[in-house]
């Protein structure tokens, strides 16, 4: 019965010790978050790289079961258009970016998650709050654990500025006006 009782208390430790939560934040230079918008003019795109991430993640050594607590945030100043300064300061200007200095979204869970191998993907639903309005989205997922302490996680996902109450940007007395659609790319690299 002793022998029983020590082997059930081996094996159970050995699964605790194999399916560990780790948490894991941003590898800052290695990570970068763009939008893309449209205009009657031309297509833009605004990037950033000044950006927090933090996930927990469990895993099954490079198997992912479930990813948790996501928490990402950038300040709403350092995304930057490669056309110019001026079309920053409109932008910034439309997302109140003086009253909202910040641009956060939390997780409240994780949907549709699959693994396989080392390669996982899913869909996180949670919060973004971007103008000061607070809404529940869906962001999608595709990841990779690179090795023991690193992943890879990317993914896009489209919103609408009149959905967050904001405006369109214009310019030349409105001849040009940005579209209301957005689409947002991430591309992150994630360290224990």
């Amino acid at each position: 019965m002793r022998v029983i009782s020590l082997l059930a208390a081996v094996l159970f430790l050995g699964n605790w010790q194999v399916k560990a939560q780790e948490s894991f934040h941003l590898v800052a230079d290695k990570s970068s978050a763009e939008v893309d918008g449209t205009s009657t003019l031309h297509d833009w795109n605004m990037k950033t790289t000044d950006l927090k991430c933090a996930a927990v993640m469990e895993m099954d050594g490079t198997v992912v079961n479930n990813i948790e607590n996501v928490a990402f945030s950038c300040p709403a100043k350092s995304l930057k258009s490669h056309e110019s300064s001026m079309m920053d300061k409109k932008a910034y200007k439309a997302i109140k970016s003086d009253k909202h200095p910040e641009i956060l979204f939390t997780s409240d869970k994780v949907e549709n998650l699959e693994s396989n191998g080392n390669e996982f993907s899913g869909d996180l639903v949670g919060k973004l709050q971007l103008v000061g309005v607070t809404k529940t989205i869906k962001i999608p997922f595709k990841g990779k654990v690179t090795d023991a302490s690193h992943a890879v996680v990317n993914g896009s996902f489209k919103l609408k500025m009149s959905e967050y109450g904001i405006e369109q940007v214009t310019a030349m007395l409105g001849a040009i006006k940005t579209g209301d659609d957005l689409t947002i790319k991430y591309n992150f690299e994630l360290g224990k």
